[in-house]
């Protein structure tokens, strides 16, 4: 029994991470390419149209896949974990419903924006793309909805407060940026597999060129993440305290230790490819020169700051040096929240001095493999970020499956036949049992 409980986990974590892997970057493809496709009509730039209609194959390709591994999904959850799922969808009924209607409105727009291209007129065409793309938005708040209630739930009644619980905004703003940014470096990385692949000086150009392009998307809406990400984790913390104290000091705290170095990576290199593609600019400036090593020596010590953990049992051979059980360097206030300002401070410096080179840049191609090779490293990481992040988030409620109200050991006691019990929707949540599983550095949480 316990190892088809295993296997029942796993299965769904599988399943549930390659899901939301397509189904954000489809959401933040629907976005850019209506994006692209708006700028190229309004500019006369066929490499805006080109790149649009790229990315509306793409997601052709993908949304078979997404649709699949969704079906899968709950077929799973209808077998593996049925009371939960019986649960979860009579209390989220109409946001899932909903999803569902959204995400097959948002197929019916993307066949025919990508098979009608060229063939239908140019304001009808755009009609399609971005009401697609509403589709897509619509479609993610909902799903949001449900998973910020299963981490921060409220009384199921009336429905708006079981909606607009207090991590959904947060869970919401924070997806929203993370689709565009994974979307945005995702596209720079397939680029750059092509810009590599090919001989041809001309598609050579335009796979740099959309490349570039793309990081704009990406490494600007990753600037935003760890400011809204941190205003999450404050919503999660007066919401569900033990859940926090989980993921900030328990046993998983090394998911967001490991989530904050992933981070620390894609803005490192992200920087690295923006002076490789912005030296043409600024490789005479002898001032520049010297911003530049400035700038990665603070980009480093800010982001090993910023990484380290507060507890001395997740620094690798930190006990052979010392007996101490805190890291006093890795306190989050003020020491993280001061390398978090200047990583993010000098990201956005780097990325403005990127920007207005890039408006003097009228050759591409020539770029080299370098920072060709610097777009697959990050779309690289930011899979990997982005199965992170769920998975933080997920295991943050264990043993609930609805913090503080189903537990997984009551699923597993109906499915054997324990008799029924209680619904979480109609005991009262004791906060005693709810803050159960904080661990026992919560109070010091609450002091830093």
């Amino acid at each position: 029994m316990e190892g088809s409980f295993i296997g029942s986990r796993l299965a769904i974590a599988i399943t549930a991470s390659v899901h939301a892997l397509f189904a954000t970057f489809i959401v933040g493809g629907m976005l850019l390419g209506a994006t692209a496709e708006s700028v190229g009509v309004l500019t006369r730039d066929e490499r805006y149209e080109r790149l649009s209609h790229s990315i509306a194959r793409t997601l052709v390709l993908m949304s078979a896949t997404v649709a699949f591994l969704g079906v899968v999904l709950v077929l799973f959850l209808t077998i593996l974990w049925p009371n939960f799922w019986t649960l979860l969808f009579r209390i989220m009924f109409w946001p899932l419903i909903f999803e569902a209607s959204m995400f097959l409105g948002e197929a019916a727009c993307l066949y025919p924006w990508y098979y009608s291209w060229g063939k239908w007129p140019r304001k009808t065409h755009l009609l399609i793309a971005w009401l697609g793309a509403t589709f897509g938005v619509v479609a993610m708040v909902m799903i949001d909805t449900v998973g910020s209630f299963l981490l921060t739930p409220r009384p199921v009644a009336p429905a708006l407060h079981r909606m607009l619980n207090p991590s959904m905004v947060q869970l919401t703003l924070h997806r929203f940026a993370g689709n565009l940014s994974w979307f945005g470096f995702g596209i720079a990385a397939l680029s750059a597999i092509r810009y590599l692949r090919t001989k041809d000086p001309r598609e050579r150009a335009y796979h740099e060129w959309a490349g570039a392009f793309a990081i704009t998307l990406g490494f600007g809406f990753l600037l935003l993440m760890p400011i809204i990400g941190f205003s999450y984790l404050k919503a999660i913390r007066f919401a569900s305290e033990g859940a926090f104290g989980r993921l900030m000091l328990g046993e998983k705290s090394w998911i967001f230790v490991l989530q904050v170095f992933l981070i620390d990576v894609l803005i490192l290199v992200g920087t690295w490819y923006m002076f490789r593609i912005a030296n043409f600019h600024y490789r005479d400036n002898v001032y520049f020169k010297r911003y530049r090593l400035i700038t990665f020596l603070l980009l480093a010590v800010a982001a090993v700051v910023f990484v380290m953990p507060y507890q001395m049992r997740y620094i690798p051979f930190a006990e052979y040096f010392t007996s101490a059980e805190v890291n006093p360097w890795g306190k989050m206030q003020p020491n993280k929240y001061i390398a978090m300002g200047v990583m993010i401070g000098l990201g956005i410096l780097n990325y403005g001095f990127y920007l207005g080179a890039l408006r003097f840049k009228t050759e591409w191609g020539g770029g080299g493999r370098l920072p060709q090779v610097l777009l697959i490293v990050l779309g690289l990481f930011t899979i990997f970020s982005m199965i992170n992040m769920g998975y933080a988030r997920e295991n943050a409620r264990y043993p609930y499956l609805i913090y503080g109200k189903m537990t997984i050991e009551e699923e597993r006691e109906i499915g054997l036949g324990g008799g029924s019990r209680e619904g979480p929707t109609s005991r009262q949540e004791n906060p005693e049992e709810r803050n159960r599983q904080a661990p026992r550095g919560l109070e010091e949480t609450r002091k830093r």
